[in-house]
């Protein structure tokens, strides 16, 4: 999908916060960032995931933020316990010495404070949240709990500008794939797309509002070869979580509609 969409960024001062959106492929679209005026940061080049990382740029402290395809079906327990397996090695030399999940808005984090003498770093931050279709995650090494908060901060702002376009583009894609593979779900899967607000978007046209240069013919050409590789990933999953994802899918569709609002 990063083919259809070259990477959109503006860049405008408000205060106190400095506005930067940034285009992140694998179905995500544009993400706006409010970065705190305090926190000194690049993006960098992008990773295994999805769009350009955003990096510390201090010798303060050090931090990194990614942006990845979510996958809707994923509860947040099981988002907890992968958040505890990160943390869980840096458990016996914190003074915490059990995993507690903290929030502050929509962001998932915790942190542990490291109190041997002579460590580059107090305190360590890992955390995520959820913005449309995208999974952002970050890990913050600090000696100030502000710094540490400035960088929550900035992923709390993240804003997805085509959540709207984006889930219409997977949802489309899912339940046409799980009407091939487990057809005993057609009807209601069908049913609920159609009664979303996905179901009102043409995102073929939505692409080439992005790119004037692109035909129809080969947008959704290109929009064929993402189903396609959806369908092989799907096909690709362990047998006992395609029909349980398929036989979910309205309720996957109606969380998400729901959160546009």
């Amino acid at each position: 999908m990063a083919a259809l969409l070259a990477a959109c960024h503006g860049y405008t001062q408000t205060s106190p916060n400095i506005q930067e959106t940034r285009f992140y492929s694998y179905g995500i679209g544009r993400i706006t960032w409010a970065i705190p005026k305090q926190l000194e940061v690049v993006f960098a080049v992008p990773h295994f995931t999805a769009g350009p990382r955003i990096k510390c740029d201090n010798r303060r402290y050090e931090c990194e933020v990614q942006v990845g395809p979510r996958d809707i079906s994923l509860a947040e327990e099981k988002r907890l316990q992968e958040l505890e397996q990160i943390v869980k090695p840096y458990l016996p030399d914190a003074v915490e010495k059990s995993f507690k999940a903290l929030r502050k808005g929509s962001v998932t984090y915790a942190t542990l404070e490291d109190p041997r003498p002579g460590e580059p770093y107090k305190y360590l931050t890992v955390g995520y949240t959820q913005r449309g279709p995208s999974m952002i995650r970050f890990q913050a090494t600090t000696n100030d709990s502000a710094d540490t908060a400035a960088v929550i901060d900035l992923v709390e702002s993240a804003r997805a500008e085509d959540a709207l376009e984006m889930w219409a583009l997977r949802f489309a894609d899912y339940t046409a794939v799980c009407e091939q593979r487990f057809p005993g779900y057609k009807n209601n899967n069908s049913a609920a797309f159609a009664a979303s607000p996905f179901a009102k978007v043409d995102v073929a046209r939505f692409f080439m509002k992005q790119d004037a240069s692109r035909t129809e013919a080969t947008t959704r050409r290109e929009l064929g070869a993402v189903r396609e590789r959806f369908a092989r990933e799907f096909d690709a999953a362990p047998q006992d979580e395609r029909e349980p994802f398929c036989a979910a899918l309205p309720r996957f569709i109606a969380d998400a509609a729901k959160e546009l609002r």
